[in-house]
């Protein structure tokens, strides 16, 4: 995540067949290029070839980045990779999406846990 907004360019597949975070971002940095504010990157699935799920799914975890960090709305930029085919387990990921966004401080990065003394 960034304090401030972020310029962005990507490179994407030439492929006609675009995984939904693929034409996510593709949307995204045509009409934002210039104020990303976050990237979230999940392994293990794709989210390629599983249709207006798989969009509905990159879209729900953009929003759940949003939210959880509190940046303005269009900002997040979203990668997957991993199986091919199989639908994202979009409520795992907010899930832990929610649970990361609690160990981080904006000043500092990832909490630091105090020493007890």
């Amino acid at each position: 995540m960034s304090e401030l907004p972020c310029s962005a360019a990507a490179l994407f597949t030439t492929n006609v067949v675009k995984a939904a975070p693929v034409r996510f971002d593709q949307a995204l940095l045509a009409e934002n290029r210039a104020a990303l504010r976050a990237v979230v990157i999940n392994s293990g699935n794709a989210n390629a070839c599983t249709g207006a799920p798989g969009a509905a799914a990159t879209a729900a975890t953009a929003i759940a980045v949003e939210q959880a960090l509190a940046v303005p709305p269009q900002s997040t930029f979203v990668m997957s990779t991993g199986v091919i085919g199989v639908p994202l387990p979009v409520e795992k990921l907010v899930a832990g999406i929610k649970r990361a966004a609690h160990r981080f401080d904006a000043a500092h990065g990832p909490r630091r846990r105090r020493a007890q003394l």
